[in-house]
């Protein structure tokens, strides 16, 4: 198994702070206006901030999940990005609150996490080993590999129509580099 990228927990750490202040902010924001402009002034019920605070409280609530699941995840030991002759293997990903919530949404938008793949297509690709989550992926099982946006995530798209996006703060390597080191190791199987 050659070793792909080592995980960076002073990135799962800023990326962790990050996530969680942008969603207490999403959360106290349209809270404090509304308790602002209907508490302070009486005028009512401002129709703007009540609704504020039902769209984005939701939203920000799984951003703080989210973060404190980085913040968790950080901690971890053990975790790799390692390919074989016979394909992938990560082990990344841990399971909680925001997992469980964010796995069932029926939202399909975007491609799923290593926090959320799991619960979003159970089966054959991942398994719970008690401390983390290990994808296997087959090579002929990998329809493409791709990097997203300008070195943002690591996109393995499955033939069987299922996506996993690896952000790059998970990772000290760049994104294009762990690219290169999986086209490498595939190239290096076939032989």
């Amino acid at each position: 198994m050659v070793e792909l990228a080592q995980l960076s927990p002073n990135r799962l750490r800023f990326a962790g702070i990050a996530f969680a202040l942008f969603g207490l902010t999403w959360i106290l924001g349209p809270a404090f206006s509304f308790v602002y402009l209907y508490g302070e002034h009486g005028g009512g019920l401002d129709k703007d901030s009540f609704y504020g605070v039902l769209t984005l409280a939701p939203a920000g609530l799984m951003l703080v999940l989210f973060g404190a699941t980085l913040l968790r995840q950080a901690e971890r030991e053990g975790c790799y990005f390692r390919a074989g002759p016979e394909g992938l293997a990560l082990r990344l990903g841990i399971d909680g609150i925001y997992s469980a919530l964010a796995g069932r949404m029926p939202l399909r938008l975007i491609p799923a996490s290593p926090y959320t793949f799991a619960r979003r297509f159970p089966g054959q690709w991942a398994t719970w080993d008690g401390y983390s989550f290990l994808y296997r992926f087959r090579w002929q099982d990998i329809e493409a590999i791709e990097c997203a946006g300008p070195n943002r995530s690591l996109n393995i798209k499955l033939r069987s129509g299922e996506e996993l996006s690896v952000a790059r703060y998970h990772f000290s390597e760049k994104i294009t580099e762990i690219a290169r080191r999986i086209e490498q190791a595939q190239v290096g199987s076939h032989e």
